[in-house]
């Protein structure tokens, strides 16, 4: 195995393992935990049907169109916390912390 893709524990580096098989349910799952652990989205989409894959792949290419025609929307600031519409029925909460915007919530 490749020592930057395992930690010893049976954990890579998220998703399937090169050569990997999924031929079970514990292995599927095995893979879900290592992907979750990492956070690696990618390796989490390798482990999706294909039509949930593709639902989640059009609904993420939807909000990032949303999200672009959005990029000159205007902004509801007050204090550490702001608002913007980016849809009628869409919005994006953000707080200041430490000096920095990130994003609170999204609808």
């Amino acid at each position: 195995l490749d020592p930057a893709r395992h930690d010893g524990r049976g954990l890579g580096a998220g998703g399937p393992l090169p050569g990997e098989s999924l031929a079970t349910p514990e292995a599927a799952l095995r893979a879900l935990v290592r992907a979750v652990a990492r956070r690696d989205f990618h390796g989490f989409s390798r482990l999706l049907t294909e039509s949930k894959r593709g639902r989640l792949e059009k609904a993420i290419e939807l909000r990032r169109r949303k999200l672009e025609a959005a990029l000159d929307s205007p902004v509801e600031a007050e204090g550490d916390s702001a608002v913007i519409q980016y849809d009628p029925e869409l919005r994006i909460w953000l707080r200041r912390e430490a000096g920095e915007w990130r994003v609170d919530d999204l609808d």
